[in-house]
């Protein structure tokens, strides 16, 4: 493949640091949530405020960042520890792209599926998850990726991928006696969460959970400059999906899709903020042209590069999304123009939907009576008036112009990308595990063997064809 750059270490050391379900719940984009170190890395970099992943669940959404690819392209399209997902491509995945150019790989992510993937130079999980807690087996992963900085002498570039679960799971994290925690008497969720007892205690917990993680980035921070390899390190900081409520992570929501997504070092300008709308599979091949190198054929996105220089005011007309399976199989597609936004489901109810986050009963959706709220099969939003989606334009006799050209542009996409949802249900591979709680309020068990959940899942699935009359059933 060719390069650019004959000499390695002119190359800048990249660090991918990531969190879990943040989505753009950050102070650098206009949340009051306590993000210093976010806020001092954005007026330092470059802030994309219309960010997006491709998939509203963690391992979908960091694999198509890591390849570069789609869900249903590179393979990953559900759990891959548990559920039996993996790359089509093991040769990919960034890591293993990187170690071709001469770039030392470091595994320091709790919890992630990469080792499996594409074998790391060095892998400092089961480090990590020796710590007898929550809490701290966040923070040994920080001491390692600080011991590796302070080790790091030999100068060849290295890529560092630096992961934490927090801030979901917040509600089981056991924080230290002495950090600082909100009152939740003193908080409102942001629109579209629930603002009730629960919810604010919930967002209580967010807003602690993420402050946590952005004391793990300073501290990062501290050490590149103390060693001297802040001036040559490109920081990469993005969630992998939104925070877990009913219209967050599992959904197509700007909820579950939008995330936010700052990036710093390695030559980048400072206090640039990028507005037109860009998608995680635009990062591999920007990291490429800020290295020197070619990419490779297989990556789906663009270079976010002119958009930084200032050479374009618009990167892409049409960003798409996908879902097959977190816990569920809840397949699901979408489509955004960055005004308005197109959702197209392949399943029945709310209550599936719902209940496809890690544990449902804790995201406080029966108080307020979501569960009950009818779910359409498709779905139209203005994202400019209503950023919330709550008032579907489907049957909009002054919208259906642009329902045709986004409904169109789907199916286009779909078909130009072999789609494997056109040819029925997406089976779960053989020797996955998956959960089977399609309503909370009733009990059924998880973690289904493939040969069991695979008997059930035509009964999940809704074949789509263009209903005028009867969006909300399936037979």
């Amino acid at each position: 493949m060719k390069t650019t750059h004959e000499t390695p270490m002119t190359r800048p050391n990249i660090i991918y640091f990531h969190c879990d379900g943040a989505g753009r719940y950050i102070q650098p984009c206009g949340y009051p949530v306590p993000t210093p170190t976010f806020q001092k890395l954005a007026e330092a970099g470059v802030l994309f405020t219309s960010h997006y992943t491709t998939s509203p669940t963690c391992h979908p959404s960091r694999g198509a960042l890591l390849t570069g690819a789609t869900p249903h392209k590179n393979g990953m399209m559900g759990l891959g520890w548990n559920s039996g997902w993996y790359f089509k491509d093991r040769s990919w995945h960034l890591a293993s792209f990187l170690r071709g150019h001469g770039y030392e790989t470091v595994l320091d992510a709790i919890p992630d599926f990469d080792q499996q993937e594409a074998p790391y130079n060095i892998d400092l999980n089961p480090i990590c998850r020796a710590a007898p807690s929550n809490r701290e087996q966040h923070e040994e992963t920080t001491r390692q990726a600080i011991k590796y900085l302070r080790g790091k002498q030999d100068g060849t570039p290295f890529f560092l991928s630096v992961g934490y679960s927090a801030p979901k799971g917040q509600e089981n994290f056991n924080f230290a006696a002495d950090f600082p925690r909100t009152d939740p008497e003193y908080v409102r969720p942001p629109e579209p969460m629930i603002d009730t007892p629960a919810g604010r205690r919930q967002w209580a917990l967010f807003m602690d959970s993420l402050h946590f993680v952005d004391r793990q980035l300073e501290e990062l921070i501290a050490t590149l400059k103390a060693t001297g390899q802040y001036e040559n390190t490109l920081i990469i900081c993005t969630p992998d999906h939104g925070f877990q409520y009913p219209k967050g992570k599992g959904s197509l929501y700007e909820g579950g899709v939008g995330t936010f997504l700052i990036m710093a070092g390695g030559g980048l300008p400072a206090g640039k903020v990028v507005r037109p709308m860009v998608n995680v599979l635009d990062l591999y091949p920007t990291i490429c042209e800020l290295i020197g190198v070619e990419p490779p054929t297989h990556l789906d996105g663009r270079s976010m590069m002119p958009l930084i220089r200032g050479e374009q005011d618009r990167l892409h007309d049409l960003l798409f999304f996908e879902q097959a399976y977190h816990y569920n199989y809840l397949p699901e597609r979408g489509v955004t123009d960055g005004r308005y936004k197109y959702i197209r489901r392949y399943y029945r109810t709310r209550a599936e939907a719902v209940t496809n986050t890690d544990d449902p009963a804790d995201y406080f959706i029966d108080d307020a009576g979501i569960l009950d709220l009818p779910l359409e099969r498709e779905e139209l939003f203005d994202l400019t008036l209503d950023r919330s989606e709550w008032n579907n334009l489907l049957d909009d006799p002054r919208h259906q112009e642009i329902l045709t050209r986004l409904r169109d542009a789907l199916d286009r996409w779909m078909v130009e990308t072999d789609d494997p949802i056109l040819k029925g249900p997406i089976l779960l591979p053989e020797g996955g595990k998956t959960g089977v709680q399609v309503d909370p309020r009733r009990e059924q068990p998880r973690n289904v063997p493939a040969e069991k959940w695979n008997r059930t899942i035509h009964e999940h699935h809704c074949p789509f064809t263009v209903p005028q009359k009867e969006r909300s059933s399936c037979h």
